[in-house]
């Protein structure tokens, strides 16, 4: 079943976990303490707009581009696909992946 794409205005990420000790990044070694964390979250601005189909990076809403720049900044490698839907050739190719 295909849900249509709702838009929004903020996409949340987590950036660090939060607990008796300082703010960490990644998780914390052992359930005890990844239970006693509270979820530190980065806020980063959505889009509006459907991305539903779009055939080229260009023509993605800025704020869905600045989320695929932020993923690669955090990620430290470049993203090489996106989807933008369900079908299989509703898809970006930014950089061939095996070539």
């Amino acid at each position: 079943m295909h849900r249509p794409e709702t838009p929004f205005n903020w996409i949340e990420r987590l950036s660090a976990a939060a607990s008796n000790q300082p703010v960490r990044r990644g998780l914390p070694v052992g359930a005890e303490e990844l239970e006693r964390c509270e979820p530190v979250y980065e806020e980063l601005p959505g889009w509006k707009e459907s991305t539903v189909g779009i055939k080229s990076h260009r023509a993605l809403p800025k704020g869905a581009r600045d989320y695929l720049k932020r993923i690669e900044d955090l990620a430290g490698v470049p993203i090489d696909l996106v989807s933008t839907g369900p079908e299989r050739d509703d898809t970006i190719v930014l950089r061939h992946p095996f070539g």
